[in-house]
């Protein structure tokens, strides 16, 4: 079994929603819930040379999750939080040899576990501005490779997002 890690870049982009609500625990700590919904355009290739070239290619698309925020509030204006949660996504994985595509495994769920810090701006009683960053680890895809063995891909996420908040 070859193990290939696939971690995707500077060139991916992601945009979605989320609801949720927040509770405060005291004057200062609150806990929160969010659901969410991301549609990634997430793509890496990863090569590895043996007795041939040996390239996947993997797209992450549409992911869901839910999480849970504890966050402390450092002013009236400004916050700081934590994020624990799960997702599932949808993955597109091409393997190709010698630059010959052998296999396409499309369509396949993955589920993730993700941390993830972060600040939020309040603009005012409605509005906020949140700056997070988050790490994914997602389960690993096991293929066939033709000519023997099987091939493991281990899929992590490092992402930064910037979000808009509106409160009621």
């Amino acid at each position: 079994t070859q193990v290939l890690e696939n971690d995707f870049g500077d060139d991916a982009a992601f945009f979605g929603v989320f609801a949720g609500f927040r509770t405060p625990l005291n004057h200062a700590i609150f806990v929160g819930l969010e659901a969410e919904y991301f549609s990634h355009n997430f793509k890496n290739d990863t090569k590895d040379v043996l007795l041939a070239t040996i390239s996947t290619k993997t797209s992450l698309t549409d992911s869901y999750g839910l999480s849970l925020i504890v966050g402390h509030s450092l002013s009236d204006m400004v916050s700081v939080y934590g994020r624990l949660g799960g997702s599932k996504a949808k993955t597109k994985l091409e393997v190709l040899v010698n630059s010959q595509l052998i296999g396409t495994e499309e369509d396949k769920t993955v589920t993730g576990i993700f941390g993830g810090l972060g600040v939020e701006f309040k603009n005012n009683t409605h509005v906020s501005l949140r700056a997070e960053y988050r790490y994914t680890r997602y389960d690993n895809i096991t293929f066939p490779i033709t000519f023997g063995g099987d091939t493991e891909l281990k899929i992590r996420s490092h992402s930064f997002a910037l979000s808009g908040i509106y409160s009621f």
